[in-house]
This record gives structure tokens, C-alpha cells and sequence, in this order.
């Protein structure tokens, strides 16, 4: 076996791990590039929480410090909260929390 299966299957599944940090980067370049340094475990917080596109960077930039260890241990206890996985369970999220809101 030449091992040229193994790495057809790698190049699938990077490329599904591209299409979804496209996906929850929702086109803002910073979500992007946090995403790309962000172990894959918290993807899925981030999505069932809509902490999405500009309000991972908002977070991530300016609640988090941009410490990529801050925002995984943030991320972590959202996950971890029994109260928050309800409301993510309810379809009730908190990315509308880390939008930014400048003064008119």
C-alpha cells in the first residue's frame, strides 16, 4: 500500500475543516485567522453559542486581549456552564453579546 488513500482522506479532511472556518468566520478576516490558530475543539462552541464572524474578533481582539489562551480558557467555560448549554440548547445565544456597538 502506497499510503496515498491516507492522505486523500487528510486533504477531505482539511478541506472540511476550511469550509468550516469559512463558514463561522462568515467572511470577516480576523474571525479567520482566529479560527485558524483555535483548537478545533471550541468550533463547536463558538457555532452553538453564534459567536460568529465579527463577534469572535470583537472577543477575541478586545475582551480577550488577543490571547489565543484567554479566549480558549473563555470558550471552555462557556462551554462548560450548564446554564449556557441550555441556552444554546434552546437556540438562545450569546453572540449577540460581543458585537460592537459604537456611540452614534
Amino acid at each position: 500500500m502506497d499510503g496515498s488513500n491516507g492522505r486523500a482522506d487528510e486533504r477531505v479532511r482539511d478541506s472540511a475543516v476550511v469550509h468550516v472556518m469559512l463558514a463561522l468566520a462568515k467572511g470577516n478576516p480576523g474571525a479567520c485567522t482566529v479560527l485558524a490558530n483555535l483548537s478545533h475543539e471550541y468550533f463547536g462552541v463558538v457555532a452553538a453559542h453564534g459567536i460568529t464572524g465579527s463577534r469572535l474578533w470583537v472577543l477575541f481582539k478586545d475582551l480577550c486581549d488577543q490571547d489565543m489562551q484567554v479566549l480558549q480558557a473563555t470558550l471552555a467555560r462557556i462551554r462548560d456552564d450548564p446554564l449556557l448549554r441550555r441556552m444554546a440548547a434552546n437556540g438562545q445565544q450569546l453572540g449577540p453579546c460581543f458585537e460592537r456597538h459604537d456611540p452614534q
